[in-house]
């Protein structure tokens, strides 16, 4: 009988060509013994290049989802920082285009008002006051573009402080609360740690927030609420302020939400398409994420993410 701890590839050729290994010894026993070990180390090498090369194989699939993943972040970023190569030369051209304008405009604005306040209020001057008065509307509405176009033209700070979100947040719920109380429209916060802090440039996050909260006031029906939360988030090992602005609103519609940021673009009758797109701006110099969406619930929410304060080391 063929030993059973024998190769199966030797057992075969002793069964081909000897039938048995019965009967043999000496050197020939031996031989067939070393021939034994040299078949079965084989299959021990075989089997541990065949992990190997599995495990290469892991690693090349693995190296090339590293890649495509650099890749990609890195065309992300060349296209991030094109964005902000235009937004800023659209910012200046904007701001230099605003700062020639208001000026011809403030004297435009200064002689109406003069020529009102020194025009007698008989019969026979009415249709030239009632003309003079006409142009008072348009011309507040080109000033007030006008100072819009120079605070999108500013250029981006860098200088950030350490402040409490909070305390930013209830300011501009209150620079908002006589929009809210004209329209029939409720204010509350929910903000948790109203300490919680971040790097800020005051003035101008308070602007941004201020745009935000009457933006949301401005689509929300008489009867209904306007909601700005502050929570925690964790992302990236990043800790990050979270300040949500949630509306009671028909929300955003579908095919507008990639084009809210973009300056000029707008749904409201009578708006100069800036307010998000100066909130786009300041959250890029706060270091900040804006994210604007429709609730599961109805209305529109949008959040602003922006990193808690750390100290430099």
């Amino acid at each position: 009988m063929i030993a059973t701890e024998r190769h199966s590839l030797l057992a075969r050729q002793i069964r081909r060509f000897l039938g048995s290994d019965e009967g043999i010894s000496g050197r020939c026993k031996a031989l067939l013994d070393a021939v034994d070990d040299a078949y079965w180390q084989a299959d021990r090498d075989r089997a541990l290049l065949e992990r190997s090369m599995d495990l290469s194989s892991q690693e090349l699939l693995q190296a090339n989802d590293a890649l495509r993943q650099s890749l990609a972040q890195l065309q992300a970023a060349e296209e991030e920082r094109a964005r902000l190569q235009v937004m800023g030369a659209l910012g200046h051209l904007v701001g230099g285009l605003a700062h020639e304008v208001r000026n011809p405009l403030f004297a435009i604005t200064a002689t109406l008002d003069a020529l009102l306040a020194n025009l007698e209020d008989t019969p026979e001057h009415q249709t030239v006051r009632r003309a003079l008065q006409g142009l008072m509307e348009p011309t507040a509405r080109l000033s007030a573009l006008m100072a819009e176009l120079l605070e999108y033209g500013k250029p981006l700070g860098r200088n950030l402080a350490a402040g409490p979100l909070g305390a930013v947040i209830l300011e501009a719920l209150a620079d908002c609360r006589p929009l809210a109380l004209s329209r029939g429209v409720q204010l509350r916060a929910e903000l948790g740690d109203r300490e919680r802090t971040v790097g800020m440039i005051r003035s101008r996050l308070l602007m941004a927030l201020d745009n935000l909260v009457q933006n949301a006031v401005q689509h929300t029906p008489a009867g209904g609420e306007v909601v700005v939360e502050m929570t925690a988030v964790q992302e990236g090992g990043q800790p990050w302020a979270r300040c949500s602005v949630k509306d009671s609103g028909p929300g955003f519609q579908e095919e507008d939400l990639p084009r809210l940021f973009e300056p000029f673009f707008t749904r409201r009758r009578g708006g100069t398409g800036l307010g998000l797109s100066i909130v786009q701006r300041v959250v890029e110099e706060q270091r900040a994420r804006l994210v604007a969406a429709n609730r599961p619930e109805g209305g529109a929410v949008v959040t602003l993410d922006i990193p808690e304060w750390r100290a430099p080391v």
